[in-house]
């Protein structure tokens, strides 16, 4: 059994739980997004659809780092004392708005509801949003001893 000696020791071993959190959402809404939205789009698949979704995931993984950068940021700076539904609703909040802007970075008609590139912040977002909510966050289940 350890005792932890101070509260910040404490606090990095609680922190530590979120990089590997973020990461398994960026990865799977990474992967998982531009593969539903082109398969809608062309449902055949073959070789043009596989380098387009090549392509298609460089530009994401560009466009999201500083999307994940700063959720990885509000979840380190989340108070210790929110629970863990209150910090997903915080984290899927800004989530929703980074997405779009990112988006809107990118091609400013992606974000007209009548453009058919619509649809891609949308899926991006719920896909995002409903990974948030699904995984389990541990942030705050680590006690002060280790058994």
């Amino acid at each position: 059994m350890r005792f932890y000696s101070n509260s910040k020791e404490l606090q990095n071993k609680l922190k530590m739980k979120v990089f590997p959190y973020m990461l398994l959402i960026w990865l799977l809404t990474l992967f998982s997004a531009p593969l539903i939205l082109l398969w809608m789009e062309h449902p055949e698949i073959n070789r043009e659809f596989w380098s387009v979704y090549v392509i298609t995931m460089t530009s994401n993984i560009l466009l999201s780092i500083p999307t994940y950068l700063i959720l990885i940021s509000v979840l380190y700076l989340s108070p210790d004392d929110w629970a863990n539904p209150k910090v997903k609703i915080v984290l899927s909040l800004v989530a929703v708005f980074c997405i779009f802007i990112s988006y809107l970075i990118h091609d400013t008609q992606t974000l007209n509801p009548a453009s058919p590139m619509f649809r891609w912040p949308l899926l991006h977002c719920m896909i995002m949003v409903l990974l948030i909510f699904v995984l389990p966050l541990k942030r705050n289940k680590i006690s002060f001893h280790d058994a």
